[in-house]
C-alpha cells in the first residue's frame, strides 16, 4: 500500500464476516492496528502488533507473544521456552484474586526474620547457631525445579544426588567453622530426588569438627545420609610438570559414557564433563569441564565438575551390570574454588582404594583426595523412603450397640447370587438408586447385605466372588449419601447379630460367627519377603501396557527385575500413541516387548493372545487396563456400570481362568484405592476394583499367585488413578511419585497380603473406613431454633450456614470468599460437589432436600431462601415458640449478658405470665356464674359437642 491503495477496510470487513476475531499485525513498526480496529467498530476482537520503533528484538516479540495470549489467542510457547519446561493446566474453578505476592527482597534475605542467616551457596540458603548445643546448622532445599541440572544424574532410573555434592556440602560447612578440609566423609544412604516437590537437606557442624547431614521430604522422617569430620589441616597439593603424562593411551569418550550407562549410570549433558582421557600403567587422566548451560552458582567446588573426574574412577572400577559409586572418603582438601575446568589424575592406591589430583588447566591446584572407596549400589538402596505409604485393610472386633438404640427406619437389601459380578453389582445399584429416589424419613437407612463378598482375614476366603463388587459400589455410595447406608457381609450363623451391630453405628461390617467386626486401614511396617523371580526365559503380560502405569510397570520390570520378554496389551496395541518409542526404549533395557491390540473383556480375544506366547511361556501377569465413566450414583446406568466394570472384571476373570493352569510367578491386579475408601461420583470404577481386590485374596486362598494393589494418586496421573484426585483442596490423599510408587510395587509383591492399599495418607485419615463428609454433626433443635428467628435474622443465619458449608467443601479459607449471588457452578461446583453440599445441610438441618437442590437454587441466596421455607413448613408453631424460650433461657443464662438487659427480660416475661393468668381468671368467672344455657353454648361453641 506503499505504491498505490488498497482495498483494506474491504478486507478486513471480509475477514470479520467469516468469523476471524483475531488480527497480528507483523512490522516494524504497528501502522495498521488503529485501522483494524475502527473497521470492528463494536465487534469483540483482539488485535496485536508486534515489533515498535526503538523497541525491536526478541524481548518485545515476546511482549506482543504474551499480549495475544493474554487476548485469548492461541500461542505456541515452545518455541520460545527453554527445554525441558513443561505446561500446567489452570484451575478450572475461577480464580479468588486474593493476593500472596510476597513483600520485601529475596527469599534467602528474608531468613533473617525467623532468627537465621542468609547463606550465598549453591545448595544451602540459611544458617543458625544452636545456643545450648553450640552447633552450626546450615539448611536448604533441593529440586529438580530450582536446581534442573540434578536430572541429569540418574542412577537405574532414579535420581540421585551425587556424591561430590556430599562433598561440597560437607567442605562448606566446614568453611563456615574455619575447618576447610575434610578429614573423612562416609554415605550412608543415597538421597533421591523426587520427580516433583523438593527434598529439604540439613547439615550439622558439632564443635568438635562432627558433620551430619540428613533429609526429608514433605511429611516424611529425617533420613541421615553422610557423616563426616572436618579439619583446619589442608593436606599438601602436588602438581606435574607436563600434560597429559607420557606414555599415555587416549581413551575413546564414546565408549566411557557408553560403558557406565551400561552399568546404570545415565549421565545427562550437565554431568557429561569429561572432554578427553588417557590411560596409563598406573593412572588416568582427563579433561573435565562444566558444560556451558550449567549456570555459575555459588559453589566451592561445582557437584558436576567433581563427579565429572569421579566418573574416571567409576569407569576404571566398572564390571558388567554393576554401578560403582564413591562412599567413603578420606583427606579431601579444596585449594582453589570456582574452577570451570580441570585436569584429573585418578590413581590406586596400596590399599586397593584410589586417590584423586585434580589442577586448573594452568596445573594450579585445585582439590586433592587421599583416598576414596567405592562400592556396588544395590537396586534397594534407591528406592525412597516408604514409611506409612503402606497400607492394608485389617477387620477388628466392634463392641455391640445398646439393644435399647432405636436404630431408626431401616429397609434391608440382601444380594442375589449368580454367575455374572456385573449382574449382581447391577441389581445392587438398581436397588440403591430406588431406595435414594423413594427414601422416607432423612434419619432412614438402607442395609445392604452379602454372603462372603469379603475376606476378614487369612483364615476367611470370599465365598461370593460374584457379590465383591457390591461392596466397592455401596462404599462410593456412602460417600455421597453419608449417614444413609450400611453395608454388612454375614455368615451362616451370624443372622441373630445383626441388630446388634446396625446399633454400633458401623457403615461397613463383617459378622462370623456372631463376632461384629469392621475394616480398618492400618500402615504395614517392617514386612518384607522375596520379589517374585520371572525366569530370564519367562514372559509378562501387561494389560494397559502400551501407557500410562502399565508402560511404567513395564519399564520397571525390564530395568529392576530383569524381564527379558514383554506382551503389552491395549485395545490399541501397536497402534497406541509412543509404543514404538516404549518398545525401543525396553530393547536398550534388554527386553523384547511386543504389542498387541486385545480386547480383555472379550475372552476369545484373551485366548487368542495367550496361546500366541509359545516360544517363551507365561511367568507372570499385571492386569493395569482401566475405563472411566464418573457421575452420582443416582445417574449411573447398567451400560454405564458394564462399560467401566468389563475391562477390570471381565479381563481379570479371563486371566485368571485361561491361566489357571500354569506356573505363574506373578499375578498382580492394579485396583484402587476408590474401591476401599469410597470415592463420590465413582461407584461403577469402585465396584470394578473391589472385585480384583477379592479376586487377588481368592487366589492367595488357593495357593496362586496374586496381589492386588489398590493404589491411591501418582504425581504421574493416569485413569488408573485418577479417581483418588476427586479428593478437594484439604482432602486426606496426597499424591506418590513415580519412584515412590515403583518402590511400592515392588514392596506389595514381596509381601504375603493378598491387598495392599499403597496411597500417601495423612496419619488423621487412618482408622475406621469412613468416608470425611459424615464428621458433620447437626446441632441439636436447630431447626425449631431458626424457625424461632425473625425473616430477617432467620435469613442471615441460613445464608451464614449455606456459604460456611460451601467455604468448607471448596477449600476456601472462610465463608467470605462465597459470593452470596454468584451461582454455585462459577465459583467451582460440579455434580459431585453439588451432591455433598446437600448432604452436609440435610445432615446439619434434618431437612430432606433433593440431590439437585443446588441446581433449582443455583446460589447461595436462593438456597438459604429454599432453606427458610422449607424449614418454616416443616416446624411447628409450639416447637418454635419452645425454641425461642430455650434461645431466652441461655441468653439470660449467659455470664455476658448485662444485668440490665436481664431486669427487662425479667420484667416482659413477668407481663406476659400475668396477661395469661389475668384471662384465665376471668374464664374462670365467667363458667362459675354461668347459668345452664349459657353453659350449654359454651360446650356447643368451644368444644363442638351438642
Amino acid at each position: 500500500n506503499l505504491r498505490e491503495p488498497v482495498k483494506f477496510q474491504g478486507a478486513v470487513s471480509a475477514l470479520l464476516a467469516d468469523g476471524f476475531g483475531a488480527f497480528v499485525e507483523p512490522s516494524p513498526h504497528p501502522v495498521l492496528t488503529t485501522a483494524v480496529e475502527q473497521t470492528a467498530g463494536d465487534a469483540e476482537i483482539a488485535v496485536v502488533g508486534t515489533l515498535r520503533r526503538q523497541s525491536g528484538g526478541i524481548a518485545q516479540m515476546l511482549r506482543a507473544a504474551a499480549q495475544a495470549c493474554a487476548l485469548g489467542i492461541d500461542v505456541d510457547w515452545s518455541a520460545a521456552l527453554p527445554a525441558g519446561v513443561r505446561q500446567v493446566d489452570l484451575p478450572t474453578y475461577p480464580f479468588a484474586d486474593e493476593r500472596f505476592w510476597l513483600d520485601g527482597g529475596s527469599a534467602r534475605g528474608e531468613v533473617s526474620a525467623v532468627g537465621l542467616a542468609p547463606v550465598d551457596h549453591g545448595l544451602l540458603g540459611a544458617k543458625a547457631d544452636m545456643a545450648a548445643s553450640g552447633e552450626l546448622v546450615l539448611s536448604g532445599s533441593l529440586s529438580l525445579a530450582s536446581h534442573p541440572w540434578l536430572a541429569d544424574h540418574t542412577v537405574r532410573g532414579s535420581v540421585i544426588l551425587p556424591g561430590a555434592a556430599f562433598v561440597e556440602l560437607v567442605v562448606r560447612a566446614g568453611d563456615e567453622v574455619g575447618r576447610p578440609a575434610v578429614e573423612e566423609l562416609t554415605l550412608h544412604a543415597p538421597l533421591v530426588i523426587p520427580a516433583d516437590g523438593r527434598v529439604d537437606v540439613q547439615v550439622t557442624v558439632a564443635t568438635e569438627g562432627s558433620v551430619q547431614v540428613h533429609s526429608r521430604t514433605a511429611g516424611s522422617d529425617w533420613t541421615h545420609h553422610a557423616s563426616a569430620v572436618v579439619t583446619d589441616r589442608p593436606g599438601e597439593a602436588p602438581v606435574w610438570r607436563s600434560w597429559p603424562p607420557e606414555p599415555a593411551e587416549a581413551v575413546d569418550i564414546e565408549r566411557f559414557y557408553e560403558t557406565l550407562e551400561d552399568n546404570g549410570l545415565d549421565y545427562g549433558p550437565a554431568f557429561r564433563g569429561v572432554r578427553a582421557m588417557w590411560r596409563s600403567a598406573d593412572a588416568y587422566y582427563a579433561e573435565v569441564a562444566l558444560p556451558d548451560e550449567v549456570p555459575e552458582t555459588a559453589f566451592v567446588l561445582h557437584p558436576a565438575l567433581l563427579d565429572s573426574a569421579l566418573q574416571v574412577m567409576a569407569f576404571a572400577a566398572a564390571e558388567p551390570g554393576r554401578a560403582s559409586l564413591p562412599f567413603a572418603w578420606s583427606g579431601i582438601s579444596v585449594h582453589a574454588s570456582g574452577a570451570r575446568s580441570l585436569r584429573v589424575r585418578v590413581a590406586a592406591t596400596r590399599a586397593g582404594d584410589i586417590s584423586v589430583l585434580a589442577t586448573d588447566p594452568a596445573n594450579a591446584p585445585v582439590v586433592t583426595v587421599d583416598r576414596v572407596r567405592s562400592r556396588t549400589l544395590s537396586a534397594g538402596r534407591l528406592d525412597p523412603p516408604l514409611a506409612g505409604l503402606l497400607s492394608r485393610l485389617e477387620w477388628t472386633p466392634v463392641e455391640p450397640g445398646p439393644p435399647a438404640v432405636d436404630p431408626g427406619p431401616t429397609v434391608r437389601y440382601e444380594c442375589e447370587v449368580a454367575d455374572s459380578p456385573i449382574e449382581v453389582a447391577n441389581q445392587a445399584l438398581e436397588a440403591v438408586q430406588e431406595w435414594l429416589r423413594h427414601e422416607g424419613r432423612p434419619d432412614s437407612r438402607l442395609v445392604v447385605l452379602t454372603r462372603g463378598a469379603v475376606s476378614t482375614g487369612p483364615d476367611d476366603t470370599v465365598s461370593a466372588l460374584c457379590q465383591a463388587p457390591v461392596w466397592g459400589l455401596v462404599r462410593s455410595a456412602q460417600a455421597e449419601h453419608p449417614g444413609r447406608l450400611v453395608i454388612v457381609d454375614i455368615d451362616d450363623g451370624s443372622d441373630d447379630a445383626l441388630c446388634a451391630a446396625l446399633a454400633t453405628g458401623e457403615p461397613q461390617l463383617a459378622l462370623r460367627r456372631g463376632a461384629i467386626l469392621a475394616p480398618r486401614l492400618m500402615s504395614v511396617r517392617g514386612e518384607e519377603g522375596d520379589l517374585p523371580r520371572i525366569p530370564s526365559d519367562g514372559t509378562v503380560l501387561v494389560t494397559g501396557g502400551t501407557s500410562g502405569l502399565g508402560a511404567l510397570v513395564a519399564r520397571h520390570l525390564a530395568l529392576r527385575h530383569g524381564v527379558r520378554h514383554l506382551v503389552l496389551v491395549s485395545r490399541s496395541g501397536p497402534r497406541a500413541d509412543g509404543v514404538a518409542e516404549l518398545i525401543a526404549e525396553l530393547g536398550e533395557l534388554g527386553a523384547r516387548a511386543e504389542a498387541v491390540a486385545c480386547d480383555v473383556a472379550d475372552r476369545d480375544q484373551v485366548r487368542a493372545v495367550l496361546e500366541g506366547i509359545d516360544e517363551f511361556p507365561l511367568a507372570g501377569v499385571v492386569h493395569a487396563a482401566a475405563v472411566l465413566d464418573d457421575g452420582a450414583i443416582t445417574s449411573l446406568t447398567p451400560d454405564r456400570l458394564r462399560t467401566v466394570a468389563a475391562p477390570k472384571i471381565q479381563g481379570a476373570l479371563h486371566l485368571h481362568e485361561l491361566t489357571e493352569g500354569m506356573d505363574l510367578r506373578l499375578f498382580a491386579l492394579f485396583s484402587s484405592a476408590a474401591g476401599i475408601l469410597g470415592s463420590p461420583g465413582q461407584a461403577n470404577y469402585a465396584a470394578a476394583n473391589a472385585f480384583l481386590d477379592a479376586l487377588a485374596t481368592q487366589r492367595q486362598a488357593a495357593g496362586l499367585a496374586g496381589h492386588s494393589l489398590a493404589w491411591g494418586l501418582w504425581e504421574q496421573t493416569t485413569s488408573l488413578t485418577a479417581p483418588v484426585k476427586a479428593t478437594r483442596p484439604g482432602g486426606t490423599v496426597g499424591a506418590l511419585s513415580t519412584a515412590e510408587g515403583l518402590a511400592l510395587f515392588d514392596r506389595a509383591l514381596a509381601g504375603a497380603h493378598p491387598v495392599a492399599v499403597p496411597v500417601r495418607m495423612a496419619p488423621a485419615a487412618r482408622g475406621p473406613v469412613r468416608p470425611a463428609a459424615a464428621a458433620v454433626v447437626a446441632e441439636p433443635d436447630f431447626a425449631a431454633r431458626v424457625a424461632a428467628l425473625g425473616p430477617a435474622e432467620r435469613g442471615r443465619e441460613l445464608l451464614k450456614l449455606v456459604r460456611e458449608q460451601a467455604a468448607a467443601i471448596l477449600g476456601f479459607a472462610g465463608r467470605e470468599e462465597i459470593d452470596p449471588r454468584q451461582p454455585f457452578l462459577k465459583s467451582g461446583f460440579d455434580s459431585l460437589t453439588a451432591v455433598e453440599l446437600r448432604n452436609r445441610l440435610n445432615t446439619l438441618t434434618g431437612l430432606r432436600l433433593p440431590a439437585t437442590t443446588t441446581f433449582d437454587f443455583p446460589t447461595p441466596e436462593a438456597l438459604a431462601g429454599k432453606l427458610a421455607a422449607e424449614l418454616a413448613s416443616a416446624t411447628s408453631p409450639e416447637q418454635a415458640l419452645l425454641a425461642a424460650l430455650d434461645h431466652l433461657e441461655s441468653v439470660l443464662a449467659a455470664p455476658s449478658t448485662d444485668e440490665a438487659l436481664r431486669t427487662v427480660l425479667a420484667d416482659r416475661v413477668a407481663k406476659l405470665h400475668a396477661r395469661g393468668n389475668t384471662e384465665d381468671r376471668h374464664s374462670a368467672t365467667r363458667l362459675r356464674d354461668a347459668g345452664a344455657d349459657e353453659l350449654f353454648d359454651f360446650i356447643h361453641n368451644e368444644l363442638g359437642m351438642k
